[in-house]
């Protein structure tokens, strides 16, 4: 220690929050590779300070829980703090690489490196298991059960870890065996420090009165001869104490209440004091900087001291540079006038919703007041807070009356078109006036579509169809139908076969052969085969308008297996539709084959209507198709 040492720095430490009372710190050490200290406080916050000026450079959470940073070990690839139950590692910047958490971990309190350099690291503490931790992976790696608690952990040729009871423990690094224990003080060791061929340590005595009281002297251990030396004095009472990194036989001791002594272990007699301007308060951190030319002490009193040179005061020989922000670039500057646009001004980057952001949804807003009767209007008194009378409104009492729909006529479907015989006398009233179809679909459906509570669009509502005195002629079906293909009306009885004979309609096989059994001289009254061809020809021929299949149906149900088979909708047992539907398209294929062959009995063509049969090989993918093979007809 040269002669101008002196405090170079005292800074106070920072409190856990904006308003919360400050903290003293729990633990403290210096980065081996840059110029930082990084300290830990008792709600699991670690803070690190740059320079010889100690300016905040991180502060990140280490723990949410359990709390104080107990230990903090500085490595290359980032920071590792030790909690009760909690390790958590971090990048220098602050960003965490890894947190582990186990149900083993009840009280632990040291940690260091093992043989494999800074890829392992050992954990103990107040439990009866120590702890192989993979630093790369943040994962347990092995389990050491041991039937000591240690406090105190350093590494030199061994692992050093003291118990709370006052005896240190060497441990081989790569089996985790205790090699030798050594008994350094009577009841508790406050400070121990390793490093070349020794162990130094400070501890506290057990006295007559039941208190404890600090030893008057150091203890050292000589590792190399595994031999105990001459203990050395130390008035004050040593509370703290570390080896020199650059001097070997150099030992610094301070004691509670700031005395700091730089002794020789070879050489005790022989010691530079210097005292810490700690007023009112006890020194509780001691550490020295790896360079060797600067300490740093905390007190009682939250306060951060650095001590060195102020000429050679440096943490590391060769430091690393120490990453910090880039600056901000400059805004640039926009030439704001009343036709810039909003966009030129950027928007920051953001991970919540805008206020801006409004939903795309439609809201209501304020509705028209009811439209009241002036007949109703006249049957009320008038006093001094307004009208009122007997409700004959047809409203109950306190019923909130929908303004909206007051004008609107309630419809369960498409509003219905006019009749052709309207058309025509408007159109001959106001040529060049009248609206298309196409209009009035659309006008239609922008009326039904005001409603926003609709649950069927209107296009699929069901259509009502209404008639004048000239009959179903007069309805303008073209106002649904806008293609040449023509539907089937649904007002006669067992018009749920509408859907299957359109299908029909365009089978063609289906469909010829019905137009060209029509043309033949078949006399059965009751030839369904006759009346699909009427119907298909019908279907034909219209071109997009409204027909019916009343002659088919009448013919269906004057067949004596229909009422057998349950296909007319007037017997009550007839199933659900798709079962009905399935029986008459079983019914309608056999009987036409009947009413074929009455008139063709040679070839059947009907009877080469039929499925193809198709296999497939599993195994080398290939496929079979057999057509279908229609069965001889009997003699």
């Amino acid at each position: 220690m040269d002669g101008d040492w002196d405090q170079v720095a005292r800074i106070p430490f920072p409190p856990p929050g904006v308003r919360a009372m400050a903290t003293p710190v729990t633990t403290m050490t210096f980065d081996p590779q840059q110029e930082l200290l990084w300290t830990g406080n008792d709600y699991g916050r670690v803070t690190s300070f740059y320079g010889t000026e100690l300016q905040r450079y991180t502060s990140f959470k280490a723990f949410s829980t359990h709390g104080d940073v107990r230990q903090i070990l500085v490595g290359e690839k980032g920071v590792i703090a030790l909690g009760a139950r909690d390790i958590h590692m971090a990048l220098r910047r602050g960003p965490p690489l890894w947190h582990l958490q186990s149900d083993e971990f009840k009280d632990l309190r040291c940690m260091n490196f093992t043989s494999k350099g800074q890829a392992e690291i050992l954990v103990a503490g107040f439990q009866d298991k120590m702890f192989v931790i993979d630093v790369n992976k943040g994962e347990i790696t092995k389990e050491i059960s041991t039937e000591y608690s240690y406090q105190i952990m350093k590494k030199s040729r061994y692992i050093c870890a003291a118990t709370k009871d006052g005896l240190i423990n060497m441990i081989d690094p790569v089996n985790y065996s205790v090699v030798r224990s050594w008994k350094a003080h009577s009841a508790l060791i406050s400070d121990m420090d390793a490093q070349h061929d020794f162990i130094v340590t400070c501890g506290f005595s057990l006295r007559q009165s039941q208190s404890y009281m600090p030893d008057s002297f150091l203890n050292v251990f000589d590792i190399k001869r595994m031999t105990s030396m001459a203990p050395i004095p130390f008035p004050a009472g040593g509370a703290f104490v570390r080896m020199h990194p650059r001097m070997s036989t150099t030992s610094i001791v301070v004691s509670q209440t700031g005395q700091l002594h730089v002794v020789d272990l070879m050489n005790p007699h022989t010691s530079n004091v210097r005292q810490i301007n700690v007023v009112n308060s006890l020194v509780t951190m001691f550490e020295i900087a790896y360079s060797g030319e600067a300490v740093a002490l905390a007190d009682s009193a939250s306060q951060i001291h650095l001590w060195g040179s102020p000429s050679k005061i440096r943490f590391v020989d060769f430091p690393q540079p120490t990453e910090f922000a880039g600056p901000e670039a400059p805004a640039p500057a926009i030439d704001w006038t009343t036709e810039t646009p909003l966009n030129m001004v950027g928007m920051p980057y953001y991970r919540e919703p805008l206020l801006s952001a409004w939903p795309d949804m439609v809201s209501d807003v304020g509705a028209p007041p009811p439209t009241l009767d002036p007949q109703f209007l006249s049957t009320l008194k008038a006093t001094e807070f307004g009208l009122y009378g007997p409700n004959t409104r047809g409203l109950r009492r306190n019923q909130v009356e929908d303004t909206r729909k007051t004008d609107k006529t309630t419809v369960t479907g498409i509003q219905a078109p006019k009749f052709l015989s309207e058309k025509a006398r408007e159109s001959s009233k106001t040529p060049g006036q009248a609206a298309g179809a196409e209009d009035e679909v659309d006008d239609a459906a922008a009326k039904m579509g005001g409603d926003r509570k609709t649950e069927c669009p209107p296009m699929y509502r069901n259509v009502e169809i209404k008639y004048s005195k000239f009959g179903v002629d007069d309805f303008d079906f073209g106002y649904y139908n806008r293609t040449a293909y023509s539907g089937l009306e649904i007002h006669i009885a067992n018009s749920y076969a509408n859907a299957l004979l359109q299908v029909m309609h365009f089978t063609p096989l289906i469909r010829n052969l019905a137009l060209q059994h029509t043309a033949t001289a078949c006399i059965v009254e009751t030839c369904l085969l006759c009346e699909l061809g009427f119907l298909f020809d019908m279907l034909e021929k219209a071109e997009g308008s409204i027909c019916q299949a009343t002659n088919l149906l009448k013919a269906l149900s004057h067949q004596p297996q229909a009422a057998a088979l349950c296909l007319l909708e007037e017997d009550l047992n007839g199933g659900p539709l798709p079962a009905m539907l399935q029986r008459l398209t079983r019914f309608l294929l056999d009987k036409i084959v009947e009413d074929f062959r009455i008139t063709s009995p040679g070839v059947n063509l009907m009877l080469q209507v039929g499925p193809s049969s198709v296999s497939v090989c599993n195994l080398r993918r290939l496929t079979r198709d057999r057509p279908f093979k229609p069965p001889l007809p009997s003699t």
